[in-house]
């Protein structure tokens, strides 16, 4: 992550001890559309764009294969981020409320979505392929996180329908949390206590830069 000095605290994380500072991180778990060569985000609701510059410090994409789009292998496992605020003004500086905007997508259920190419994303990690593979993220095989996994690391669900815990997101975030757990100045990895958050993981890191 870019070095966050101690001006930019207040906008970018909150303040934990002198030499650590928390983050809000959205997790987006997505394969790439190559066409265009970007990665996407929903616009729907204004909640959900007003956020990134609220509340959300970065948005990481964990970038997953296909089996069904040739050509998608070769991006399983990178991870691209982008700020949350520079996300926020890529969204108002492309006129997201113009329906016919080439980069506004839309399906027949009411969902919207803008495409961020890769140019404007960066390139921070990757997950070894065969990790993805056995994680189960590409819809096929049995996902290597448990129903026990799972359970512990969403607290605050309750009851999890035991149908639902292998989908693409959930094991993208199991993924992202043990990417997390393994960089150097990441100090504590954790789930927002709220469950209505629009958070997905919260980091508390060294104050340099952490991939």
């Amino acid at each position: 992550m870019p070095n966050l000095s101690i001006h930019s605290v207040v906008q970018e994380g909150a303040v934990v001890a002198p030499s650590l500072m928390k983050l809000n991180i959205e997790i987006k778990t997505q394969t790439p559309y190559l066409m265009g060569k970007c990665m996407s985000y929903p616009i729907k609701k204004f909640i959900q764009i007003n956020k990134l510059k609220d509340n959300i410090n970065y948005v990481y994409w964990l970038l997953t294969e296909d089996i069904d789009l040739p050509g998608t292998l070769p991006y399983s496992g990178q991870i691209m981020r982008i700020k949350g605020i520079d996300l926020y003004n890529y969204i108002q500086s492309n006129g997201y409320k113009d329906k016919n905007n080439n980069l506004i997508k839309s399906n027949p259920y009411g969902g919207m979505w803008i495409n961020i190419p890769f140019y404007k994303l960066k390139l921070v990690g990757q997950i070894d392929k065969d990790v993805m593979k056995k994680s189960g993220v590409g819809g096929t095989g049995t996902s290597m996180f448990s129903r026990t996994d799972m359970l512990e690391w969403f607290p605050n669900k309750k009851k999890l329908d035991p149908n639902k815990m292998n989908t693409k997101g959930m094991i993208g975030e199991m993924l992202m949390k043990e990417y997390f757990e393994k960089q150097d100045r990441v100090t504590k990895v954790e789930k927002p206590e709220d469950i209505y958050s629009s958070v997905d993981i919260v980091l508390t890191v060294e104050r340099k830069e952490v991939k």
